[in-house]
């Protein structure tokens, strides 16, 4: 909604798109974020996050013509950084909660939960915001949070036991860079995801475009668009588990990204029958992306290093996506949305490609392969040998 309020008061499609970097930004610095996490109990963290962002996201109240529009991007920082915190404490926290065998499911049904609100959500955002402005928006939006925080502290976990010696702030930062560069499935798994979202940060300037050349309809539009793909994020979010069950976490992320970019180069095409369709597809193969991502983060790292590397893994893929974001905003005036779109498509496909040919076994396969050694005195990981024999294809 931050976005579509930009576009209305500007009628910038860059200057739109530019929300979406801000709320990346925060990502860069998302390892300092992971230490504290890991550092304090995650429910206590994830508790005063929300109660802050609530109060924060009321600052859009005082927004009013376009010579405000600098509160909704900094609002878009706040917030992008009140996420991170959040789900990397959530990770962290899931994973004490949980048996290593049900992380999947737990996912699969997290991530179908948070995109089904995106069904009833974006239509009734965009709604309030055309009869009663952003502010009724922002106020429903800080209203969540507070309930978000409440039910928080209904939950009852046992805290992990953590280190009573701290190694450097330095060691802690690099932990967990340190791990996935150590742990090959992550290593290849971030690599490709990099490689994935290398072009798609222009996809938030490109769907102004679809929107408004393509589909000749007004910003509040992009509402309905979000409906439809969180409807098909709801059938991924809930096949994710079985798949991964059946093929491994590697295999599902590596088939979601193909199937990702095949999706996304439909919308090439810019009719509403067709962008439907693709929606759907999109929101399915995204969300299938998105919970093996995470599974695969939660079960190739330890509890006490959760946070780190969530956090590492975030500001690794960022750097691209931000990149591509920014020449995005500046592209969109000079070529076509269609050419953002095909641009994508081809570099998902490859991405996915890649990730599947060196996958090598999955994480099921790797059962019998003994776990790394675990040093809480130095906060790190220190693995005798790699986790994974060397792939049978590709490289790592």
């Amino acid at each position: 909604m931050l976005a579509i309020w930009v576009k209305e008061l500007t009628s910038s499609n860059a200057e739109a798109g530019l929300v979406f970097l801000a709320l990346a930004l925060p990502a860069l610095a998302s390892p300092i974020s992971g230490v504290f996490v890991d550092r304090f109990p995650r429910r206590r963290v994830m508790i005063l996050n929300d109660l802050t962002t609530g109060l924060g996201v009321l600052a859009l109240l005082f927004v009013h013509d376009r010579g405000d529009v600098w509160i909704i991007f900094a609002v878009a920082v706040f917030y992008g950084a009140a996420q991170q915190i959040f789900f990397a404490a959530r990770s962290g926290l899931l994973v004490s909660m949980i048996p290593d065998e049900q992380l999947g499911s737990a996912n699969s049904l997290l991530e179908s939960l948070r995109q089904g609100l995106r069904i009833g959500g974006p239509l009734i955002g965009a709604g309030m915001f055309a009869v009663w402005g952003g502010g009724a928006v922002a106020v429903l939006d800080s209203s969540t949070f507070f309930v978000s925080a409440a039910l928080l502290s209904m939950l009852r976990v046992r805290d992990l036991e953590r280190a009573t010696i701290r190694p450097s702030f330095i060691r802690e930062l690099l932990a967990g860079a340190r791990h996935i560069r150590s742990t090959r499935e992550l290593r290849r798994a971030v690599a490709a995801l990099a490689m994935a979202v290398t072009v798609a940060g222009m996809l938030e300037v490109a769907l102004f475009a679809l929107t408004d050349a393509g589909l000749h309809r007004p910003p509040t539009f992009i509402g309905v668009l979000g409906t439809i793909q969180g409807a098909g994020s709801i059938v991924g979010g809930l096949a994710a588990a079985p798949l991964m069950r059946r093929w491994g976490e590697t295999a599902v992320l590596a088939g979601g990204l193909a199937a990702l970019g095949a999706s996304l180069g439909m919308l090439a095409v810019a009719t509403l029958p067709v962008v439907v369709v693709a929606l759907l597809l999109i929101g399915a193969s995204l969300a299938a992306v998105l919970v093996a991502y995470m599974t695969l983060l939660q079960r190739r790292t330890t509890g006490e290093l959760q946070g780190r590397v969530f956090s590492a893994a975030e500001a690794i893929i960022t750097v691209p996506y931000t990149l591509s974001m920014g020449l995005g905003a500046a592209l969109i005036a000079v070529i076509s949305f269609r050419w953002i779109y095909a641009a994508n498509a081809v570099g998902m496909i490859l991405a996915g490609a890649w990730l599947a040919r060196g996958s090598g076994r999955t994480i099921r396969d790797a059962a019998e392969v003994a776990a790394p050694r675990t040093d809480l005195s130095a906060g790190v990981l220190a693995p005798s040998e790699e986790l994974l024999p060397p792939p049978k294809a590709g490289h790592g």
